[in-house]
């Protein structure tokens, strides 16, 4: 990994400590049917510690609104960037009124946790879906589709009930090891 990192492409730190504890618990495996292990337990406990507090301290954390259940009034109150980190949250969107010259894109990412989107009637939407181990379900007047696997790449379009116009949603999700669910009302 050292010499991936030497060549160029981007390693963050926290690979480097997951790969150490991955050896270390393999020694300690190891350990408890030749010899002793005990010195490794206690290294693997303090890697332990490291990675969690380099996930919770120093680890990437995603832009805009994290882990809220949001009903916005306007089409202004949508935020750009939603995201869903190990928790479940919606957006209902019932209550916006889209005109035909809106043109709104939410970017919405889902790490280990259920998202939802709840539209209204006479919206059009663009759903555009980046999958990496999760499920995105859209359900719309009684009928579903769903989109699931290891890094696939679905786009789905629908109007409204009112057929083109009604303004335009463009949902660009982000699914890693989770679910999200778009339903119209």
């Amino acid at each position: 990994m050292a010499i991936v990192s030497l060549s160029g492409v981007a390693v963050p730190g926290s690979a480097f400590l997951s790969v150490a504890l991955l050896l270390i618990g393999v020694v300690v495996m190891i350990g408890t049917w030749w010899g002793r292990s005990r010195l490794w337990i206690v290294m693997g406990l303090i890697l332990s510690l490291l990675v969690a507090a380099d996930y919770l301290f120093i680890g990437q954390r995603p832009d805009g609104v994290v882990n809220a259940t949001m009903v916005p009034l306007t089409v202004e109150e949508i935020p750009s960037e939603w995201s869903v980190w190990f928790s479940e949250a919606d957006l209902d969107l019932t209550r916006v009124e889209f005109s035909d010259d809106v043109d709104q894109t939410v970017e919405v990412l889902v790490r280990g946790g259920s998202g939802r989107v709840v539209l209204p009637s006479d919206v059009d939407v663009i759903l555009l879906t980046s999958i990496n181990g999760g499920v995105v379900m859209f359900e719309e007047y009684g009928d579903v589709t769903y989109f699931d696997g290891w890094e696939s790449y679905h786009d789905l379009g629908s109007e409204g009930g009112d057929g083109p116009g009604g303004g335009t949603l463009t949902i660009d999700v982000t699914v890693e090891f989770g679910g999200f669910e778009v339903v119209r009302e």
